[in-house]
């Protein structure tokens, strides 16, 4: 016979622990670090030593969450003098302790390195333990230190279920060129700036940043062409490579265009916006 179980609904005789809560957030949220959440525990090398630094972030595993607002630095055991070795960087959720950490889990020095196993397990049916891995570190032999060229992002993400993947889905879309107008274009390869671009997410709500130059301005000149627009023209903030302001709208036809503030510095920097087309 399947056991069925239902939930939450009020009554003496209806009881509830911290699986069933872990169960239902589980359906929603699946397993990993929460994808655009402050630094998404991100990690990196401190400037010397044996030390590596995991940054801020959030994560949830099985259902249950876990949250660092600052820093948190380890200090790896020093390397052997011949031979390299695998460490991790690891959450671990741990309910005889009742808790979710951040540890090393140390690996074992080989001519082959691997790094150590990760306790999995089926926290459904009376696990007690899940690791959750965050980044490897390779532990080169005789080196005193460690760089980035040692560290391993091996972060996965929640999978954000259903239409509560609002960050998953934003992350879908290939950024594409539009069609510039009045001699605009990309700026210079070598210019460290973003590049206009827009792309469309997994709701269909088009976003738009980036920087362009060398066109024609002025008052109802078109910088560039989207496929489409949105229901409204929608005003669009930017600023030229002096820092003054220019305002621009974005016309339901597709076209970005020119109001009568701009700054003539042949440079337009737009800050990222979005907009939903209207169709949608």
């Amino acid at each position: 016979m399947a056991g069925e179980r239902s939930f939450f609904f009020d009554g003496e005789d209806k009881l509830y622990n911290s699986q069933d809560f872990a169960q239902l957030f589980d359906m929603f949220f699946g397993t990993g670090v929460v994808k655009g959440y402050m630094d998404e525990l991100s990690m990196g090398p401190l400037t010397n030593g044996m030390k590596v630094v995991v940054n801020k972030g959030c994560a949830v595993i099985c259902g249950r969450g876990y949250i660092i607002d600052g820093v948190k630095i380890f200090t790896h055991d020093p390397a052997h003098t011949t031979l390299d070795r695998i460490d991790r960087i690891i959450l671990q959720l741990n309910l005889a302790t009742r808790s979710i950490n951040l540890m090393i889990k140390k690996g074992a020095i080989a001519d082959v390195p691997v790094p150590p196993a990760l306790q999995q397990d089926d926290m459904n049916n009376g696990g007690i333990i899940y690791e959750l891995p965050i980044a490897q570190v390779r532990i080169t032999k005789g080196k005193a230190y460690i760089d980035s060229t040692q560290i391993t992002d091996d972060r996965s993400f929640c999978d954000l279920q259903g239409q509560t993947g609002l960050y998953a889905k934003k992350q879908l879309g290939v950024k594409m060129v539009p069609n510039y107008l009045n001699y605009w274009s990309d700026m210079m390869v070598s210019d460290y700036r973003n590049p206009l671009r827009y792309w469309v997410d997994g709701y269909g709500v088009y976003h738009v940043e980036g920087t362009c130059g060398g066109g024609v301005y002025g008052t109802n000149k078109d910088i560039c062409k989207l496929p489409v627009g949105p229901s409204k023209a929608q005003g669009v903030f930017a600023w030229g490579s002096d820092g003054k302001a220019q305002f621009l709208y974005l016309h339901p036809d597709g076209s970005l265009r020119f109001t009568s503030i701009f700054s003539e510095t042949s440079t337009v920097i737009i800050p990222e916006f979005c907009f939903r087309p209207s169709r949608l």
